[in-house]
């Protein structure tokens, strides 16, 4: 398996992949600058490597139908769309627009619609359309609570004698942190030994920590930026906050639930992602913040769970999502090579 990538990106997986073996191909983005350059590039690519491969499997959805025209023209003939959004942009107006007729018909230049949840599915392809779905698994062992590991980490981080409130993801406008820092705020009135863990890193990263600073708050929230220890971070907090607008599936939701932690998420997150709900409630973003306030204090001090056989029951399991790929990639071979 090889990998096509758009953006040059210094935490890419670019270095871990080469060292499996993997080819890594750079391809630029088009823009109106670029556009007949960038269609010259793909059509050399293709003509150049297509001869080699049986499946393009395609995430970056709004290049469906520049991407996999030029895949078919040079031999590809099993062509994968991969939703993972329930939602075609943050923004309204022309960038919405612009998405929204990049993605229509997409049957036409695709064999196989795939998404990580029925919700994304429904929305990219409708809900009339024969798609699958794949679900964002995780490797479950390393989730599981571990009451040394959170002891440790606790003292790591500073919140020892601290509610742990935690959100991780990319810092940008469809994650919704304003909302987030707002609703702590409000809380830290009521509560004043809780602590805000912000994971990731983003553009919007400067507004955040701008926001926290006007509100005062600072001493009270901290940004961790990007992290490689997700799992520790997990055992250290007391509750997962996911306010998003829109999500496909986020997989740090199934993650805090491998981990036992209790979650708070909103409606903009398909209820897919719930696999306890005794641990993972769900509100909508229209409801006041008292009602998101008095669900996070009714959780302060819930016991962990031990949950990772219900992880796996549920289809979220690494090993088992894997084999299930593999297997959804050779029927699409082999339903292609008796045509």
């Amino acid at each position: 398996m090889d990998f096509i990538y758009f953006k040059e990106d210094n935490n890419s997986f670019k270095e871990f992949l080469t060292t499996t073996g993997a080819k890594c191909y750079h391809l630029e983005l088009p823009s109106p600058t670029n556009i007949l350059k960038t269609l010259k590039h793909y059509s050399d690519f293709f003509s150049k490597y297509g001869s080699e491969y049986d499946i393009v499997h395609l995430h970056e959805v709004v290049l469906s139908h520049i991407i996999l025209p030029f895949a078919k023209k040079h031999g590809i003939r099993n062509r994968i769309i991969h939703a993972h959004s329930t939602k075609l942009s943050t923004k309204s107006g022309l960038g919405y627009l612009r998405n929204w007729f990049l993605t229509r018909s997409l049957n036409d230049c695709a064999n196989a619609l795939w998404g990580c949840s029925v919700m994304a599915c429904q929305n990219l392809f409708g809900s009339k359309s024969h798609f699958t779905v794949i679900h964002n698994a995780i490797e479950t062992s390393k989730y599981q609570f571990d009451n040394s590991i959170r002891t440790l980490m606790r003292k790591k981080l500073n919140i020892d004698g601290k509610i742990a409130l935690v959100s991780i993801g990319r810092l940008s406008p469809e994650k919704n942190h304003i909302f987030l820092i707002n609703i702590f705020n409000d809380l830290l009135q009521i509560k004043r030994n809780v602590h805000l863990l912000i994971v990731g890193s983003g553009e919007l990263e400067e507004n955040l920590k701008s926001h926290t600073h006007n509100l005062r708050i600072e001493e009270n929230v901290s940004f961790l930026g990007l992290r490689s220890d997700i799992p520790e971070i997990l055992m250290a907090s007391d509750i997962m906050l996911i306010p998003s607008l829109f999500e496909g599936l986020p997989i740090v939701t199934i993650e805090a639930q491998a981990s036992g932690l209790p979650s708070i998420i909103s409606t903009g997150v398909p209820d897919e992602a719930v696999l306890i709900p005794e641990y993972c409630k769900r509100i909508s973003l229209s409801e006041n913040k008292k009602v998101w306030i008095d669900n996070i204090l009714s959780l302060c001090n819930n016991q962990r769970i031990i949950s990772r056989d219900i992880i796996i029951s549920k289809g979220y399991d690494i090993e088992t999502e894997f084999s299930k790929l593999i297997h959804h990639y050779q029927q699409l071979i082999d339903s292609t090579a008796i045509q």
